[in-house]
């Protein structure tokens, strides 16, 4: 099955063409998350910029019966972002780099991080962020290095950076807790 053209159109109209991954090589990065096990290669991969991008992505996917699955870092072991078939990716990646972060040019490592919950249909997504750590580059004087954390959390506002409750366990309104290295111009 092939997504309609109609559908291929809207998307592109809310992401932009830099926002599609359609290139057969590319889309096989999102077949799958850490769970290696079990593969399904999506029809696209769709990287919106912000919540709102977000919200209209799966608003078109419901118009035209697309089914989607929302994807953080793909650093689930669960084969929680694991693709339709038939379907799209709507990759939460893009949209958590707009949060202040948008000069890293460079993801260079990744520390460790947990898909926590699951996004819905009608869930609004937001993220925070951390600065854990800063380091300089030996012999570099343009790049400097961040160690950051990223939060995505559901339907509740990040004003107050929920993460965890009392009891050490993730706060019921956390995505994605995300533990990384990321590069950046001085």
């Amino acid at each position: 099955m092939s997504l309609p053209a109609e559908f291929r159109a809207d998307v592109q109209s809310i992401v932009g063409g830099d926002g599609v991954i359609s290139d057969p090589a590319e889309l096989r990065t999102y077949d799958c998350d850490a769970l290696t096990g079990r593969r399904a290669t999506p029809e696209l991969v769709l990287l919106p910029a912000g919540a709102e991008e977000v919200q209209r992505l799966v608003a078109a996917c419901a118009d035209h019966g697309v089914p989607f699955v929302a994807r953080g870092a793909g650093t689930g072991l669960s084969g929680g972002a694991l693709p339709v078939a038939e379907g799209v990716v709507i990759s939460l990646a893009r949209a958590l780099s707009f949060n202040g972060l948008n000069n890293a040019f460079h993801l260079a490592a990744i520390n460790g991080g947990r898909h926590v919950s699951p996004c819905f249909a009608g869930d609004t997504v937001y993220a925070w962020s951390e600065i854990l750590e800063k380091a300089e580059l030996p012999g570099r004087k343009d790049v400097g290095a961040l160690r950051i954390r990223l939060v995505a959390v559901k339907n509740q506002d990040c004003s107050a950076f929920p993460l965890k409750k009392a009891d050490g366990q993730y706060d019921d309104s956390v995505l994605l807790d995300l533990d990384a290295w990321v590069l950046l111009p001085r």
